[in-house]
């Protein structure tokens, strides 16, 4: 791009970096909503309890509570599973009642049965997806605008 600044091409990278990553994000985000979709289909489904809210500390050092529940496989056993989603304030409280969704082959992976607890991931990669798509999209505008309002400079003066 000859005659290009070196802003002009250090905005134009920007974009190009912008829109690769709104593709590779809402990739991985529909590869994480066709995971979470087949473990909600083939899942067998039961109902356990909140015993527990595990405090953690996130990045921020903020603290958020993971629940931890308890519930009876098919096969009679008990399993006990602490969350790896975790909120401030808890979306859960001790004592209550959840459904929870289970492999029978893995019932140690189990997942509480709510919307966060099952779309969180695909979510946020979905929304830092379309948040990156957004910025790629309005770089790429303004120097489309900006090349058009230069050419018609251009040619007003020839």
């Amino acid at each position: 791009m000859p005659g290009r600044s070196l802003f002009y091409r250090l905005v134009r990278f920007f974009g190009i970096v912008f829109s690769c990553s709104f593709v590779c994000c809402l990739l991985v985000s529909a590869g994480f909503a066709d995971y979470t979709e087949f473990f909600i289909f083939s899942a067998s489904r039961t109902h356990g309890q909140v015993i527990d809210l595990v405090p953690r500390t996130d990045s921020d050092n903020d603290v958020e509570y993971a629940p931890t529940f308890r519930f009876v496989a098919e096969s009679g056993q008990t399993f006990t599973v602490t969350s790896s989603v975790a909120s401030n304030p808890s979306g859960f409280e001790a004592g209550e009642t959840v459904e929870v969704l289970y492999r029978k082959g893995d019932p140690s992976s189990a997942q509480i049965a709510s919307f966060w607890q099952l779309w969180l991931v695909p979510v946020i990669f979905g929304a830092i997806g379309v948040a990156h798509g957004l910025i790629g999209g309005a770089i790429f505008f303004v120097l489309r605008r900006r090349d058009r309002h230069i050419a018609k400079l251009v040619g007003a003066t020839a």
